[in-house]
């Protein structure tokens, strides 16, 4: 049967009409689920850069505080979370410090209990687990909270910052409520709540061993004080017995002017040693200005034999000199260094009252100018070799010559302003000693702090 032309037409029209019925009310809930996807993929998406942000932070920060900042920071302002907080709290859960992002003034009240050690809810609870707390429609369900305004339309993760066993206190976002359920937006919080707890722990290992360092260099000063009071009083007992001695010898008997004056004669140079300790002590602790140009070693080295070749003659010293030519420059202090030098060579000729020689050499050695000064002279016993730049430390072969033994002291203390290394060396008594000095040349000195001048 042939059905009319108009009626065909209705039918098809009808038929249409039922399959875009029935295929609209299937493919909307696709688009609507994909829409879904979507969005949990873009938000996750905020959330892993906002998780790597915060690892950045970690491995670059070094300050507790600051990193709290920044990581609720980099929380709230990718857009993952609303908003974000970060509370650590004391054994008797207390506030010690804490962060936020996102709260401003609504903050404020929390604070104020978590002061008092008064958590909200989420807060007790995290404690008690390792998992994050999820709450939903916080406005309705935590009504107590000075938080749950900012929750209108979202919910709260809240969860302790743990490692180790040790809990440091508490995380806690504000996050759209349709994503508050998934298992892999609370995995990825845990994680990141996990990374600034490591961080919270290696600062704290940090801290402690800093205040360790502290406590051994503050006993350490200790000590050394204790040793340069007794070097001090040690130094000044000696000329103080004999001004008093002295001076008890002539109140006590009648003298001719000779003997007074011989007398007095001994008041004076006691007097005058017990000055010269003072002013060496005033020396050592004193820190002069230090004017660094760029010079030629060899130059500074020629210009200090000069002044103690008159010395060197009488004590009947030969001076061999062996300077490598074309040295780079140094950059240092040259009226430091020439004390240094002159100190070297005084030492080198107490050392050789019988005669010997002094053998000066200048050459490079691992991007450093070493200067070498080797003497032929009685030598330092390996006991002594750790001591010799301890102040006050001295040993004087020849009783005629006196010193406060803070010469190499100082020393010591001026290489290391300039960054170099003083070392010295002696295969025993009898044997001589060499001391070698190492300086930067000029552009490769270090920034930062120079490491302690060897001692051998």
């Amino acid at each position: 049967m042939v059905l009319p032309h108009d009626l065909s037409a209705e039918l098809v029209a009808l038929a249409i009409s039922i399959l875009m019925v029935a295929g609209v009310a299937w493919i909307v809930p696709l688009f609507q689920s994909i829409r879904r996807s979507e969005e949990k993929i873009e938000h996750l998406n905020l959330v892993l850069r906002a998780i790597r942000g915060v690892n950045q932070l970690i491995t670059k920060e070094t300050d507790r505080d600051r990193l709290l900042w920044s990581a609720c920071q980099k929380l709230a302002e990718m857009r993952g979370y609303h908003s974000a907080w970060v509370a650590l709290l004391d054994e008797s859960e207390k506030l010690v410090t804490y962060a936020e992002a996102g709260l401003g003034e609504n903050f404020l009240p929390l604070i104020e209990l978590l002061k008092h050690g008064k958590l909200i809810a989420c807060g007790r609870q995290a404690l008690k687990q390792s998992e994050a707390v999820t709450t939903q429609a916080p406005f309705s369900n935590c009504a107590d909270c000075p938080l749950a305004i900012t929750c209108v339309v979202g919910g709260a993760m809240t969860i302790r910052l743990e490692h180790g066993g040790k809990v440091y206190g508490l995380l806690s976002v504000s996050i759209p409520i349709k994503f508050i359920a998934n298992e892999e937006e609370q995995g990825l919080y845990k994680e990141v709540a996990g990374d600034i707890a490591f961080a919270l722990h290696n600062m704290k290992i940090e801290a402690e061993r800093q205040q360790m360092e502290t406590q051994i260099a503050r006993s350490s000063r200790l000590s050394a004080m204790g040793e340069m009071i007794g070097g001090v009083a040690h130094e000044l007992n000696n000329p103080l017995t004999s001004v008093l001695g002295n001076a008890q010898l002539l109140m006590s008997s009648k003298f001719d002017k000779k003997t007074i004056s011989e007398t007095l004669g001994k008041i004076e140079s006691s007097a005058k040693r017990c000055r010269d300790i003072v002013a060496d002590l005033l020396e050592f602790t004193r820190e002069k200005s230090y004017r660094f140009k760029l010079i030629n070693i060899n130059d500074v080295i020629k210009n200090v034999s000069k002044m103690f070749q008159e010395q060197a003659d009488i004590s009947h010293i030969k001076i061999r000199t062996n300077y490598e030519q074309d040295l780079p420059a140094v950059k240092v202090s040259s009226s430091h260094i020439e004390q240094i030098f002159l100190n070297i060579m005084t030492n080198a000729q107490h050392a050789m009252s019988k005669g010997g020689t002094l053998t000066i050499s200048t050459c490079m050695e691992d991007d450093m100018v070493k200067i070498k000064f080797q003497d032929t002279g009685v030598g330092i016993e390996p006991q002594d070799l750790g001591r010799i730049f301890d102040p006050f430390y001295t040993k004087k072969v020849n009783k005629k010559i006196t010193g406060t033994g803070l010469g190499l002291s100082m020393a010591f203390k001026m290489i290391e302003k300039h960054q170099g290394t003083i070392a010295a060396e002696s295969e025993g008594k009898g044997k001589g000693a060499t001391f070698a000095i190492s300086l930067p040349i000029a552009g490769l000195q270090k920034a930062q702090k120079p490491e302690k001048p060897q001692r051998k």
